[in-house]
């Protein structure tokens, strides 16, 4: 079975994967994030997508699309860092479920880049409860780079209040000079609270 970049395309990214980082999170399984996909998915393709697919195609693909969403995630309960699952080894059974060796089946499928962990900042703190995102704020277990991105991401729609929740705890506690870069952007979102 083979997947090329047309075929990639018919899934509605912007959609899917705010979705999975969101379903991911509730109980931080990767096994039940598969199961997810593997229903999910269709929703999320152009319609007649994969009734037209190979057989096994849309295990396959959920199967990568857990591996590079999962590989990149910054896990809560990993102290927000990434809790990778290991490369199938080519004599392993493939995660697709085909009962194929890895290399007989998933191995020919062309490796899409993963995402960015810092795209998925945004999606990862959204899911987060203020009490658990506070704590982890207040003692520096959240990449500066990554509570910009988030607080950036809500400036756009309509979720100014919610950029300047993520920025102003920067400000206080152990931080006692904001890194460059920080003022414009706390700045930029308390324009947006008074508009």
């Amino acid at each position: 079975m083979e997947f090329d970049d047309v075929q990639i395309a018919l899934c509605d990214l912007e959609k899917l994967i705010p979705d999975a980082v969101a379903q991911a999170l509730r109980d931080e399984n990767p096994d039940n994030l598969l199961k997810w996909l593997r229903e999910k998915l269709p929703e999320y393709a152009e319609p007649g997508f994969w009734e037209e697919a190979p057989p096994g195609g849309l295990n396959a693909f959920a199967a990568q699309c857990r591996h590079l969403i999962w590989n990149s995630l910054p896990v809560p309960g990993n102290n927000f860092l990434p809790r990778p699952l290991p490369q199938p080894g080519r004599n392993d059974p493939g995660p697709c479920g085909s009962e194929l060796k890895y290399k007989w089946c998933c191995a020919a499928l062309p490796k899409p880049s993963s995402p960015d962990p810092l795209n998925l900042w945004p999606f990862v703190l959204d899911q987060v409860p203020k009490q658990k995102l506070d704590e982890a704020l207040a003692k520096n277990r959240l990449p500066l780079e990554g509570v910009i991105a988030a607080a950036m991401n809500h400036l756009g729609d309509e979720g100014h209040e919610k950029a300047v929740d993520l920025l102003e705890p920067l400000f206080g506690g152990s931080l006692k000079k904001p890194r460059p870069g920080l003022e414009v952007a706390l700045e930029r979102c308390r324009g947006w609270r008074r508009s």
